[in-house]
């Protein structure tokens, strides 16, 4: 069964975390006459899996400009990146301005997209997102999460986690492992 997107704003949020906290990006090979990966190839699959959703990384790029990078290590096993909610959302992307302001997100104009270990991201959340809104994350779902993380892992897929956090100002560098907490949960990706 084929899923339309707009119909689902929380798959909406997913893919615009996949992409944007993102260093990969698609690029045209002229001499082989094909599209190819340039960064990491896992990073690369989360920008086709926007890409069907008809995410374009480029324009998104420029309509939510990165204002921070608390960049990947092994310590913390995810990366998260600070964008700014834009101004144009209403005709960017209509069902993400409903569902943004229904989440109250106006008094929010930065988002902290997320992605890394589901198992140590899902440490740091405290909500999940579905179409409506935010419930909070009890520890039943907890599991469930774990256990298909585990079910995907155990088909062999690289299975990521994405999770996000509305944020009413920038925080400075410092303060990185605060700005990583009470976060969202979005999703797995396998």
């Amino acid at each position: 069964d084929q899923i339309n997107a707009n119909h689902h704003p929380a798959l909406q949020l997913l893919a615009l975390d996949a992409l944007l906290c993102n260093d990969a990006h698609l690029g045209f090979n002229d001499q082989e006459q094909q599209w190819q990966i340039i960064g990491d190839p896992t990073e690369g699959a989360l920008i086709v899996l926007a890409g069907k959703l008809n995410f374009d990384q480029t324009q998104l790029n420029q309509y939510f400009p990165r204002l921070g990078e608390f960049p990947f290590s092994s310590e913390r096993k995810r990366m998260s990146v600070i964008v700014e909610i834009p101004d144009q959302i209403d005709h960017l992307l209509p069902a993400l301005s409903k569902f943004f302001r229904r989440g109250g997100f106006p008094q929010t104009p930065y988002l902290l997209l997320s992605k890394g270990s589901p198992e140590l991201l899902l440490e740091q959340c405290q909500a999940v997102q579905n179409d409506e809104d935010c419930q909070p994350l009890d520890s039943d779902q907890r599991q469930r999460i774990l256990d298909e993380n585990n079910a995907m892992a155990g088909r062999g897929l690289r299975v990521l986690g994405l999770a996000y956090r509305p944020l009413r100002e920038i925080p400075p560098a410092d303060r990185q492992s605060e700005s990583e907490q009470d976060l969202i949960w979005l999703g797995l990706v396998g």
